[in-house]
């Protein structure tokens, strides 16, 4: 009917990020994709749906100026290597591509989650996401601690499926980690936990860390954890830090690239 519906310039479609492709997309060779996407994190809950439902495609149209068929491409892009590793990561305190978690939070589908101990009517420490500095991607965790004698876990949320993750095919996890307040603390360790009840603790200074305020990529091997009579097949708590005497309030540690191998 001659109305026009919606305009976009090229000018406005620019990627942020060279990860995603071109700077400006559209000045390069295109495909289309027809695409129908049911639920998730925009379309929400599918549970009242009606099902089934029909998805019906008349034609799809492509029109090309005469001027613009010998145009070329004013910026060139490479695409990035492609990544390979056997890196595993633990969502969602690693970017990696693939992880032993589906997803870490509170909401309904999470296979994990993460909390504090409280103290006082409160978490006692405060997680805030830091884009300046990561270890790893463009993300780390700053975990301002509020008191002392508590611990962090993130641990499989026993209500998902069986509760537990496998690790028995991993040897070492690793994980970044700097703090230059954890010099003035009694203990700060890591703790692995199984769901029969046994767990393995150590401290950081002996996995590789420094309380001098600087990444260090901190290593435990999985085979030791099992020695200390840890289920490998069957991990509930997967990474808890604790913390004891020495704290002062607003003192904190990072979190980066935790990970297994």
């Amino acid at each position: 009917d001659d109305r026009l519906i919606n305009e976009t310039s090229l000018k406005d479609t620019v990627n942020a990020n060279q990860k995603w492709g071109p700077s400006n997309p559209f000045h390069h060779p295109q495909f289309i994709i027809v695409n129908l996407a049911l639920g998730g994190q925009n379309g929400g809950d599918m549970e009242k749906a009606k099902l089934p439902a029909e998805y019906v495609i008349d034609y799809v149209r492509v029109y090309q100026r005469p001027q613009d068929k010998q145009f070329v491409a004013a910026d060139r892009y490479v695409p990035p290597a492609e990544v390979v590793t056997n890196k595993v990561g633990i969502h969602h305190f690693s970017e990696l591509p693939t992880a032993v978690n589906k997803k870490c939070g509170w909401e309904k589908g999470a296979d994990s989650r993460c909390y504090a101990w409280k103290s006082g009517g409160r978490e006692s420490v405060e997680m805030v996401f830091q884009k300046q500095g990561a270890f790893e991607g463009e993300v780390a965790h700053k975990f301002i601690l509020r008191s002392g004698w508590s611990r962090w876990l993130l641990e499989m949320d026993p209500d998902y499926g069986a509760g537990v993750a496998d690790l028995s095919e991993f040897k070492v996890l690793r994980f970044a980690l700097k703090s230059q307040d954890a010099k003035d603390w009694e203990s700060f360790r890591v703790i692995i936990e199984s769901n029969n009840g046994k767990y393995f603790g150590t401290s950081m200074h002996s996995i590789g860390f420094k309380p001098d305020g600087k990444w260090h990529l901190c290593s435990i091997d999985l085979s030791e954890v099992k020695r200390s009579g840890v289920d490998l097949s069957k991990i509930k708590t997967l990474f808890a830090v604790a913390w004891e005497g020495g704290v002062s309030s607003g003192e904190y540690f990072m979190l980066d690239d935790l990970h297994l191998e």
